[in-house]
């Protein structure tokens, strides 16, 4: 699910060497996953969890728990905070970060990048991102990239 056409052009273009049945639809995320009514072996998210609240994360991962079937996993891709790390001190660190690495910009375009994420972005900390996982039914939660504060979780549902 997501609202840009674009993005789920390009994304159809990534997958299509997978050559395995895709889904991908124009939608907003959390309720796409909460109404549907199909089940799916992989729900991955890159990089959108991030602009939700804590709440409607932990209701993206119950459903998309609930939308997994047998011994399917749950991707995700996304911004996390250290977890001794407050909101306000990671979005300071993190658009440092960017700052230093993308000269290619204009002051102007960092000003606009730099708004997006301190009006948009609500990292979770990596255990509190676990323990939403836990408490959505994922029984096995493994950490399978990281950069800096970009993290990719691989989140499994176990055969009942």
């Amino acid at each position: 699910y997501d609202l840009s056409d674009e993005a789920l052009a390009h994304a159809g273009k990534n997958l299509d060497f997978l050559n395995c049945p895709v889904d991908l639809r124009h939608g907003e995320l959390l309720e796409g996953v909460k109404n549907s009514a199909q089940s799916w072996d992989v729900v991955f998210s890159s990089f959108a969890l991030h602009h939700l609240s804590s709440a409607q994360k932990a209701d993206f991962l119950a459903s998309a728990y609930g939308r997994l079937k047998p011994n399917g996993i749950c991707l995700v891709v996304d911004t996390m905070r250290e977890n001794s790390e407050d909101r306000s001190t990671y979005l300071d660190r993190y658009c440092a970060w960017l700052e230093s690495r993308c000269k290619s910009l204009s002051h102007e375009q960092l000003a606009i990048v730099f708004a997006h994420i301190r009006a948009g972005d609500f990292p979770e900390n990596q255990k509190d991102f676990a323990d939403m996982a836990t408490r959505a039914g994922f029984t096995r939660r493994t950490e399978i990239l990281r950069y800096r504060w970009h993290h990719g979780w691989c989140l499994s549902k176990d055969e009942a």
